[in-house]
């Protein structure tokens, strides 16, 4: 066994921002005794297995991961007659096999020799999910019949791909959620805008829009060159609070009532939509950059009216949009109180008369509060 380089700590090479997992099993001086069951009979998951629950809806997917042999002290296991194996492996909600797989975990080779590397090359398990449900994913170090496995994974990432033997994306450094921050959506086009979201129906036989990846605020980067929001909340401030929200959707012609349309269609100017703001162990940064995690939950503005009177907002807001947005119905107040940092997953509902291809934009306009440090005048002046 060799000493643990400095750099077997992080994570592959051009894998990334991201973490390192040690998977390691020993042998028992005494076996443990039996584990009870409430029902022996229900599903369990394979022995030996770590694993995580995710939901997903129908479609092929790509799990992927960089892996290293580790020694029982965790330093870096040499290239031998023995390497651990590592199994990975997808599994319905009654833990049926949807795919497995079985590796050699790569091991360094010491000597020196050009091109040696201390991780594998990026892993790839490919399977297609034929339902909407829970399934778990599973990592495993050892077989059965064989010795206490160690194994080093690296910036493991399940993604939804779009057709049979595609590649997987660079990889992205997640939390609790599979959320991300990101600020690619710059000079999107209205085609590429609309894109963004699926249509999909109820069982009710309602349909509508969903954004497809939701809106994430994070306080921590107001004010970078980087974030979408720059010059648009308020950054330098601290412990900002929602007051009312409205939802402008952006373009010409958006309802159109000439086929079909009754009075109520001419005298509408509207579109329902529902805003889910989720905010599960939120950090609310104060005036001295201390931040403390807080559990605000879940809330949603359900069935909100969304303008459509092809209107674009402006900054600042005109005397007639002011009006407009003041309206009853327009400004929502249902998430007053709850800090503004969070994740948003925005549904609009199409009600028969609605032009999608026509949409250009979808405009939230908020009003919030905040708190502002005050530096005293030093004493004596």
């Amino acid at each position: 066994m060799s000493p643990e380089p400095e750099d077997a700590k992080e994570p592959p090479p051009g894998a990334g921002p991201g973490g390192v997992t040690w998977l390691r099993e020993e042998l028992l001086s005494e076996p443990l005794e039996g584990i009870e069951y409430d029902d022996p009979s229900a599903p369990r998951p394979p022995d030996r297995t770590v694993w995580q629950a995710v939901s997903l809806e129908p479609g092929t997917y790509l799990l992927s991961w960089w892996d290293q042999a580790r020694a029982d002290d965790c330093a870096i296991s040499l290239a031998g007659p023995y390497t651990s194996q590592l199994i990975a492996g997808v599994y319905d909600e009654s833990w049926m096999p949807i795919t497995v797989d079985m590796v050699v975990a790569h091991a360094w080779d010491s000597s020196g020799s050009s091109g040696a590397k201390l991780w594998s090359a990026r892993r790839t398990l490919e399977f297609t999910i034929p339902k909407l449900g829970v399934y778990h994913v599973g990592f495993g170090v050892s077989l059965m019949n064989e010795l206490p496995g160690s194994v080093a994974i690296a910036n493991v990432q399940l993604e939804r791909v779009s057709a049979a033997g595609s590649t997987p994306t660079a990889y992205i450094q997640t939390g609790l959620t599979r959320q991300y921050v990101t600020s690619d959506c710059e000079n999107l086009s209205a085609e590429d805008f609309r894109a963004a979201f699926r249509y999909q129906c109820q069982s009710d036989g309602a349909c509508y829009y969903e954004l497809d990846k939701p809106i994430i605020v994070d306080k921590r980067d107001l004010g970078k060159p980087t974030s979408r929001f720059n010059g648009k909340i308020a950054s330098g401030s601290f412990n900002l609070r929602h007051m009312t929200m409205a939802v402008n959707l952006v373009g010409t012609g958006i309802r159109d009532c000439e086929e079909g349309g009754s009075m109520g269609c001419y005298g509408s100017g509207f579109t329902e939509y529902t805003v889910n703001h989720d905010a599960f162990l939120t950090r609310i940064v104060g005036y001295k950059n201390t931040a403390q995690s807080f559990n605000f939950g879940s809330a949603a503005i359900n069935h909100g009216k969304a303008l459509t009177t092809e209107r674009y907002i402006t900054m600042p807001i005109g005397n007639a949009d002011n009006s407009t947005l003041a309206q009853p119905g327009i400004e929502k107040s249902e998430f007053r109180g709850r800090p503004l940092d969070g994740s948003y997953r925005l549904r609009i509902w199409d009600n028969g008369q609605m032009r999608w291809d026509r949409l250009e934009d979808v405009q939230l306009v908020l009003k919030y509060r905040y708190w502002s440090a005050i530096d005293r005048q030093p004493s004596g002046m």
